[in-house]
C-alpha cells in the first residue's frame, strides 16, 4: 500500500447532519440483474437521475451481488481492493479478505460508504473520533455481517475497522463510496494519531 503522510488535522466532529441513507431497507426495489454490468448500470442511473444514495443502498441489498465473486483475487499477505467501477459520482470496490486480515481504523474523508458481505463473514468495529491529542480511541460497537447483509457509515457516525474474523474461511465484500474515495485517514487505536494514505486499488 502506498502511504502518504500529512500533518495531523484538527479532529473536529464533522458538522453535517447525520445522513438518512441508513434508514430501514425495503424490498420495493428488486432489479432483475443478470450480470455485473447490469448492477453497475443501475447504480449509475441511481446517481445520474439523482434518486439518492438510499436507492443505491436498496439496489445493493436486493441485487444478486454474488455475480462479483468471480472477480475476486486473494493475497495471502493481506486484504485486496479490486476496482470494479469509478466515475465522478462513485466508485465500487470489491474487497477480498484472507483469513484473519483487517484494515486499520479509518475515516471516509467526506464520502458515504455502503458495504455488502458476499461470502464468509466480515466484522465492523466502530470508534468515536478522538477529541484530544494522545487519546486512545473509544469503541462504539461491533457488528458481524454475514452473506447478503448490508451496512453503511459516514464520518459523522464515526471511524471503523473492517476485518475477517475467521481463521479458516476467506471473505468477500462489495463497497460503494460516494463521492469516490481515493484516500483516507488511518488512526492509531492507542494514541489517536492519524496519517493520510492513498488507497491502493488493483
Amino acid at each position: 500500500m502506498a502511504l502518504e503522510t500529512a500533518k495531523r488535522p484538527a479532529f473536529e466532529k464533522p458538522s453535517r447532519k447525520a445522513s438518512q441513507v441508513w434508514k430501514t431497507l425495503s424490498d420495493s426495489l428488486r432489479p432483475k440483474t443478470k450480470s455485473t454490468d447490469d448492477i453497475i448500470l443501475q447504480l449509475q442511473k441511481c446517481f445520474l437521475k439523482e434518486l439518492g444514495p438510499d436507492q443505491a443502498q436498496k439496489l445493493l441489498k436486493s441485487a444478486d451481488c454474488s455475480l462479483f465473486e468471480e472477480k475476486a483475487e486473494f493475497d495471502d499477505f493481506g486484504y485486496k481492493r479490486i476496482l470494479i467501477e469509478e466515475n465522478e459520482k462513485f466508485n465500487l470496490v470489491l474487497m477480498c479478505w484472507p483469513e484473519g486480515s483487517a484494515t486499520s481504523i479509518h475515516d471516509h474523508t467526506g464520502s458515504e460508504c455502503i458495504m455488502k458481505c458476499l461470502a464468509g463473514k466480515i466484522r465492523e468495529t466502530r470508534y468515536k473520533w478522538p477529541v484530544k491529542k494522545r487519546q486512545s480511541l473509544e469503541k462504539i460497537c461491533e457488528e458481524d455481517l454475514k452473506k447478503n447483509e448490508v451496512s453503511g457509515i459516514n464520518d459523522e457516525e464515526g471511524l471503523h475497522l473492517i476485518e475477517n474474523p475467521s481463521t479458516a474461511e476467506r471473505a468477500i465484500s462489495l463497497h460503494l463510496y460516494y463521492p469516490p474515495l481515493s484516500e483516507c485517514l488511518v488512526f492509531d487505536e492507542y494514541t489517536g494519531k492519524a496519517r493520510r494514505i492513498r488507497l491502493k486499488l488493483s
